[in-house]
């Protein structure tokens, strides 16, 4: 990686430079080494040597340029003399949502910078919110400009630029209120050479609120309540506060309530235990749509198989009781339990346990019980596959990829009134494409009926100490253990979920053969199974989209 740099930058064969390369040894570095770039001091040294670079094609002093946010920014860029900071950045939205931009700075002296930017010429009517981002190394040695690390207050953010780098200044419009209308505003970016750069903003706010529940569920599986999979009591609030960003309305938990015990005719006895139960449903997600809970069922349950009648008995019971409790917990009645019987499912056999524990969840007769199936069958496995499994879905939410099975199953189970979500499971997922990954995935789903956009997985180890990492991470933000940030790819899926309220208000408007079209062509033109973030395309298409959608929505 950093030799990779050396040769880019000119200075691969300077004796100090090999020399300082050759003393690197991964494998001795401190566990909790953290990978932000430049990594080294001679990485340091060799990234100062882009300096004389920058300034031969003709950047002499510091200066803003511009790139497409959703980019993985190259930090050794020489911007081309279209990427000019002369427009605006330009962020269109609905009242009450958040969307973004970036733009960057370019130091080509040969000394680091301190860089201060500010923000002015908003009201409170139009808050602002500014963050660094931050350039990392991943566990296979891609570097990445994901991370957004935030400031002591939202409209002011400092940071330093090492010699001949760019850095981003990620912007986020966190929810304009108001009247329709362009306002505009500047951000000011003071270095400590003394210079002082200028970037015009344009917020773009169209007539239309943004609900506070968005149509489209959200999710990823982030056992957020268990202390496992890299889930601490001290990063606990600022995870919860990532998912609800990114309009999470269906939290995962690992277990359901304890204590179920039965007498010999399958009547349960005493009381089931919802103290973890109560904790994670009312303390941490209270306002959630769905609870989700992975079971990992077996072909016993308390000791006695679930296909007899005693176990059947027993399940109802238990189930009940579940439902029951969870009310007396502070279920609400437009919330509803989801139950995740066997993950992903492969086998016929399979199917058919998940069948016997099905039928007593839909026993119990309540909408507030459901059940929820991830199936990975293949096209042969499939056909074999009994109706009643299908039949006694709530939620069916296939992997994206299997797109075979999306355009001949998901019509008919949409016909019946099942719910259909997408989720997606490749990675490590670091150097993931934000748009064609996770921002398209509901766009994805909408022309099969679908309304869920989930992924795996919204948790993950400590995102810093990449080389520390066995075999990578999933998750589309950073976390650590006493915290967590954003980054672009957890931002993209909020986008997506709203792109999707966008998709739906279009269609109830202009019908739903035009929306179709719409989704289709940008799911076609911008997906595939190459999520690699270093493919060279228009990220715009999206965000050009969204804003030709907002504009004939509103138009009279």
């Amino acid at each position: 990686r950093i030799l990779k740099d050396a040769q880019r930058t000119g200075v691969a064969d300077k004796k100090e430079i090999l020399d300082g390369i050759a003393a690197l040894d991964v494998n001795t570095l401190p566990k909790n080494f953290e990978t932000h770039i430049p990594l080294f001091p001679v990485h340091r040294a060799i990234i100062a040597a882009n300096a004389a670079k920058l300034r031969a094609a003709g950047y002499a002093k510091p200066t803003l340029w511009r790139n497409n946010h959703w980019d993985n920014l190259d930090y050794l860029a020489i911007p081309s003399k279209e990427a000019s900071a002369a427009q605006p950045v330009r962020i269109a939205s609905m009242r009450g949502e958040m969307r973004t931009g970036a733009f960057n700075v370019l130091n080509p002296t040969d000394k680091e910078l301190d860089c201060t930017v500010t923000v002015s010429g908003f009201d409170r009517t139009t808050p602002i919110e500014l963050r660094e981002v931050l350039f990392t190394d991943t566990s296979w040695f891609r570097p990445v400009s994901g991370a957004l690390k935030g400031g002591s207050r939202p409209d002011t953010i400092s940071f330093k630029i090492p010699a001949g780098m760019s850095k981003q200044v990620w912007i986020r419009s966190t929810g304009p209120s108001g009247r329709a209308g362009t306002r505009r505003g500047v951000l000011t970016a003071r270095l400590s050479d003394g210079t002082t750069l200028k970037q015009a903003l344009e917020v773009a706010v169209y007539g239309l609120d943004f609900p506070k529940r968005p149509r489209c569920h959200a999710g990823g599986w982030d056992y957020n309540h268990a202390y496992a999979w890299g889930n601490t009591p001290s990063n606990r609030a600022a995870n919860v506060a990532l998912l609800r960003e990114m309009h999470v309305d269906t939290p995962w938990g690992g277990s359901a309530p304890s204590g179920a015990k039965f007498d010999a005719e399958g009547n349960l006895t005493g009381k089931l235990d919802f103290t973890v139960w109560r904790e994670w449903t009312r303390e941490t997600f209270p306002d959630a749509r769905n609870y989700a809970v992975f079971m990992n069922t077996k072909e016993k349950f308390c000791g006695e198989s679930v296909a007899t009648p005693r176990g059947q008995k027993m399940l109802k019971q238990f189930f009940t009781a579940w439902l029951e409790g969870a009310r007396a917990c502070g279920l609400k009645d437009d919330q509803r339990i989801l139950i995740l019987t066997v993950d992903e499912p492969a086998q016929v056999k399979q199917a058919e346990l998940s069948i016997l524990w099905m039928r007593a969840i839909k026993s119990v007769g309540s909408r507030q019980i459901g059940v929820y199936a991830d199936p990975i069958f293949g096209e042969e496995v499939q056909r074999q596959v009994p109706d009643e499994f299908w039949n006694l879905c709530d939620v069916i939410c296939p992997h994206g990829a299997t797109k075979w099975f999306a355009e001949t199953k998901m019509p008919e189970l949409a016909k019946k009134g099942t719910e259909l979500w997408f989720y997606s499971a490749f990675g490590p997922s670091r150097t993931f494409d934000p748009i064609r990954y996770y921002r398209l995935q509901p766009w994805r789903v909408l022309p099969f009926g679908g309304c869920g956009t989930f992924f795996w997985q919204f948790a993950g180890v400590n995102s810093f100490a990449a080389y520390a990492q066995k075999g990578g991470e999933y998750c589309p933000y950073f976390v650590w253990p006493s915290g967590a940030m954003p980054a672009k790819q957890s931002e993209a899926v909020r986008e997506g979920v709203q792109d999707f309220e966008y998709l739906s208000l279009y269609a109830e408007k202009f019908g739903r053969d035009k929306v179709v079209s719409l989704a289709k062509k940008m799911s076609e033109r911008l997906t595939d199974n190459d999520p690699d973030w270093d493919r060279d395309y228009d990220r715009s298409l999206p965000d050009r989209a969204c804003e030709r959608m907002l504009r004939e929505l509103t138009a009279p």
